[in-house]
């Protein structure tokens, strides 16, 4: 928990040097499920929040970002990853980070967010910004 909330301070705190106001949100859970007739995987991340997700225009992987720490849990268990993730909402000058961790190596192509509320938006790649 605190690899995840130093890094997404650390985005904030870049975001607000280039003049960019943003504020943090906390993840609740971050799973991957398999969905849809083509079995394509997302990153499902339920977050703290009741803003209407709807109202996002956009989800940016900051993958320059990414850091990687060894799961010493047993042998085999590979590299635990997190990076930040900002969503940019469809107006405003606010955007939103927060941290995404997950295990081993994933397609980070499909996202599901889910707010406390039940809602759920997905990104795909058309959706994604720089």
């Amino acid at each position: 928990a605190r690899l995840a909330d130093a890094l997404a301070a650390a985005k904030i705190q870049d975001l607000h040097r280039r003049g960019i106001r943003a504020l943090p949100l906390s993840p609740l859970c971050c799973s991957v499920e398999r969905r849809g007739i083509a079995r394509l995987q997302f990153q499902v991340v339920e977050l703290q929040t009741n803003y209407d997700l709807s109202k996002l225009s956009g989800l940016q992987v900051d993958e320059k970002e990414e850091q990687k720490l060894l799961d010493k849990r047993g042998a085999g268990c590979g590299a635990i990853r997190a990076l930040p993730i900002v969503l940019r909402p469809q107006q405003g000058d606010l955007q939103f980070v927060f941290s995404y961790v997950f295990n081993g190596k994933s397609s980070l192509a499909n996202w599901c967010l889910k707010n406390s509320r039940g809602q759920e938006v997905t990104f795909m790649p058309g959706d994604r910004q720089g």
